[in-house]
């Protein structure tokens, strides 16, 4: 009975974007408004830790939370909020508060001014 070996072979390109999926990414920017409890805004961050563990991604975890970060526009989680809440043109309350459009919000991370 002789044994059986078998070549693995692996395509250097699939590694190198794999390599990249894990280990060149952007980091996780984390904040929330004032408003929210501190428990929820806990249970989320412990959400995306998981789910960044889970997925075997090399990421950093940035938590702003509710810190204003500059003065004046862009400078804060309420801010934007304000600013996504006063472009709306639908209203969505399905009893934990107004709810938005995320990609109102999202554009204003990207678009110009």
């Amino acid at each position: 009975m002789g044994m059986n070996f078998y070549e693995v072979r692996t395509d250097p390109e699939l590694q190198r974007r794999e390599e990249l999926r894990r280990n060149a990414l952007v980091p996780i920017y984390m904040m929330w408004t004032s408003d929210i409890p501190n428990h929820a805004s806990q249970a989320a961050v412990e959400g995306v830790t998981q789910a960044m563990a889970a997925s075997g991604q090399n990421r950093d975890l940035v938590i702003l939370g509710t810190t204003q970060w500059s003065e004046g526009e862009y400078s804060s989680a309420d801010w934007y909020l304000r600013q996504t809440l006063a472009t709306e043109t639908t209203f969505r309350d399905q009893g934990h508060g107004r709810q938005v459009n995320v990609s109102n919000l999202g554009s204003l991370f990207y678009k110009e001014p």
